[in-house]
């Protein structure tokens, strides 16, 4: 059965009741100036996104935003794959803009080199080509443009998982090591359900 997940609509921008209560929990209970940080370099990378959006007048019928990320829906209009491409990799260079010069120049002591690194740990996951990720829409526009469609797709999928498994391999380590640090792992749970749990389920349990 499904039991729909309270939302609240800002216009264009759609936010379910369990974002909002993983949010203020995250807040709550980690009152350091680091939360914050990171919940600034999340929406910068979201923020570059829809700035490339906009310039390359690709129109945004919704923002959805998850307690992870943001899915950003473009609206139904033909783009060319260079457009999507862009797009795609807009985030990690808005968090490599900034992220890159402040750990250079080692700017800002301690909150500024970690709101660096913040940046730069941001782009780099999400340029892994896994299929949810940044990575995997710039994969799949360069092979959708070269490929016969049914091979990109094969391909990607290939692509996709490999680098899933890696992520996760990544996560179980950094969470043996440190003991305190489970945030990569709660991410590659998300992606292995996004990947293989039917998309209506997700969507039910999304809102």
């Amino acid at each position: 059965m499904t039991i729909p997940l309270p939302e609240i609509f800002l216009g264009r921008v759609k936010i379910s009741l369990l974002t909002v209560a993983a949010l203020a929990a995250l807040i709550a209970f980690d009152t350091s100036v680091y939360t914050l940080l990171t919940l600034t370099a999340a929406a910068l990378h979201e923020a570059g996104h829809i700035f490339a959006a906009f310039f390359l007048h690709a129109g945004i019928e919704q923002i959805t935003v998850y307690p992870f990320g943001a899915d950003i829906r473009l609206d139904s209009r033909i783009r060319s794959h260079r457009t999507d491409f862009i797009i795609s990799g807009a985030g990690a260079v808005a968090n490599l803009a900034v992220g890159l010069p402040l750990v250079l120049a080692k700017a800002g002591g301690i909150c500024g080199m970690y709101f660096g690194v913040c940046n730069l740990s941001l782009a780099a996951m999400n340029l892994l080509p896994e299929s949810h990720l940044d990575g995997g829409g710039m994969l799949r526009a360069v092979l959708f443009s070269v490929c016969g469609e049914e091979r990109a797709a094969r391909i990607c999928r290939f692509v996709s998982f490999a680098s899933l498994i890696i992520l996760w391999l990544a996560g179980s380590y950094i969470l043996f090591y440190s003991a305190s640090n489970p945030s990569l792992f709660l991410i590659c749970i998300y992606l292995f359900a996004s990947e293989f749990i039917p998309r209506r389920i997700m969507k039910d349990f999304r809102g």
